[in-house]
């Protein structure tokens, strides 16, 4: 029997249809049976459609006295000819969800910086139990070592760097407590907790080896409570969460392990240090392999050759002087990238309001993706803002670490704006600006004569609109704008409930 490696692409589709009576407008939910495809053509991907729907697209227009379509998906370039397709056949409005817009913006910054392989490899060692064992063992003798108690005040300089650091774990640490099941609620608020104190234990400055704790009279025993409290914080702030695999396709998994490997080099070099004491893992004598570890390699040998890779790749990228400051930069930037996506989730709730619904982008006064662009820029004219006090501590700027600093920045900037700022100032997203309360009468005026004044080269849905449309009177009749509310109302800013 012949047996061939085939790949066969699935396509999922879930219809809402919005009906406008009078002053009601109802709604239907249509769950479509998933297809196979041979292909990912615009051809084949509307032969599927048509087979699927309970009624073809050409009936419904008959019916309609007016008809958009509205295309919600993914960025993948088969979803993109699948829009120009339909565009020729209906008036479709092609909307991509906005969260993978603001995926593939995070995405940039990682690829300039060259880190997803390490964080990788990183996050993969972190899993062995072996590596587990040892980065343990590692980490109590590097405290043994390198603490001090010191029994007057520490200067306030450094111990809100201390704070500022750490609080970079603060959004990912709540979000998760707040939308995790009770039981992991209980293991997420003692970690909170182990965080918090974390935050009080240690005063700065960290850019130094030495670790240093401010123990006034009854805080701890001995020197050595000292180094077990800290040892056990350090267990469930870090070693006991290791952060998830990285994915480029996937947002949730870009962040957290950038933020753990940031904020951990941080806390005077540990983990750099753990990391060199490893010496066991040469040559791969003390590893403990599970069955589940040699699946699918051919031999021990294989995947021993593996993980010496890996824990070389590892430590070359966490004893490298300018890691901790890029890493750093890159998490304070894409950070405010969260606020984004989470409107993007707050919009994908069912029965969201329609202020959570494309028209929060469309108008650039609401957009969340305003405010973090214009926090960004306010952080690039001010070296010396608070924002930056993670990265540059104690110490004053230097060339390199402002070059560090303003390109993750300004990429990032670039990417916010080329994505979700730049396609709603053309048409037909300048629709949007006809409804809703930031427009005044002078202004849709304005834009009903810019609308019928343009040249017949704008996109084939803009084109459909204003067909009908011969005076600025009629693009702000009541029939029309009752059209335009209902249409971008519910337009939706990502797909995530249809994917759900």
């Amino acid at each position: 029997m012949e047996i061939r490696a085939e790949t066969v692409s699935i396509m999922t589709m879930h219809v809402k249809a919005f009906r406008r009576e009078g002053q009601s407008c109802h709604r239907f939910d249509i769950i479509v049976p998933m297809s196979a495809l041979a292909s990912t053509a615009a051809e084949t991907l509307m032969a599927a459609i048509s087979r699927r729907l309970p009624i073809s697209l050409e009936t419904v227009r008959q019916h309609s006295d007016h008809l958009a379509l509205v295309l919600n998906t993914d960025s993948a370039p088969a979803c993109l000819r699948l829009g120009r397709h339909l565009s020729s056949i209906l008036p479709t409005l092609q909307s991509p969800c906005r969260m993978h817009q603001g995926c593939l913006a995070m995405i940039a910054v990682f690829s300039l910086v060259g880190i997803m392989s390490a964080l990788f490899c990183g996050t993969l060692m972190l899993r062995r139990k072996r590596v587990q064992t040892l980065m343990r063992r590692a980490l109590r003798s590097h405290i043994t070592q390198c603490m001090h108690i010191i029994y007057e005040p520490p200067p306030a300089a450094g111990c809100a760097h201390v704070a500022s650091v750490l609080e970079l774990l603060e959004t990912l640490l709540t979000q998760r407590l707040s939308e995790a099941s009770r039981s992991a609620a209980e293991s997420q608020t003692k970690r909170i907790a182990a965080w918090r104190r974390l935050k009080k234990f240690l005063c700065g400055p960290l850019d130094s080896d030495g670790i240093r704790h401010y123990c006034p009279a009854g805080c701890h025993a001995s020197k050595q409570d000292a180094i077990n409290e800290l040892e056990q914080l350090l267990l469930e702030v870090f070693l006991d969460h290791p952060p998830p695999v990285p994915a480029w396709n996937k947002w949730s998994k870009i962040v957290p392990p950038l933020s753990w490997f940031a904020v951990f080099m941080s806390l005077n070099m540990l983990l750099p240090g753990i990391v060199t004491a490893l010496t066991a893992m040469h040559g791969g004598q003390d590893l403990e392999l599970d069955p589940e570890d040699l699946f699918g390699l051919d031999n021990q040998q294989t995947f021993l050759r593996q993980e010496q890779a890996r824990f070389t790749r590892v430590q070359r990228f966490l004893t490298c002087r300018w890691t901790r400051p890029k890493l750093l930069a890159c998490t304070l930037v894409l950070q405010q990238t969260l606020e984004i996506l989470s409107s993007c989730f707050k919009a994908s709730k069912r029965n969201a309001a329609s202020s959570r619904s494309i028209l929060t982008l469309i108008h650039e006064e609401r957009s969340p993706v305003t405010r973090v662009n214009r926090n960004l820029c306010h952080a690039l004219c001010d070296p010396e803002s608070s924002f930056w006090l993670p990265l540059r501590g104690l110490q004053p700027w230097t060339e390199e670490l402002l070059i560090m600093a303003s390109v993750p920045a300004w990429i990032e900037l670039g990417q916010l704006f080329q994505r979700l700022v730049r396609p709603f100032r053309a048409w037909p997203w300048r629709l949007g600006l006809l409804v809703g309360r930031a427009a005044d009468d002078d202004q849709k005026l304005s834009l009903a004569e810019e609308l019928l004044s343009c040249c017949d080269h704008v996109d084939p849905f803009t084109a459909d609109y204003r067909k009908h449309l011969r005076m600025p009177a009629d693009v702000l009749s009541n029939t029309n704008m009752a059209f335009t509310k209902d249409l971008f109302d519910h337009v939706p800013m990502s797909n995530m409930i249809s994917e759900d």
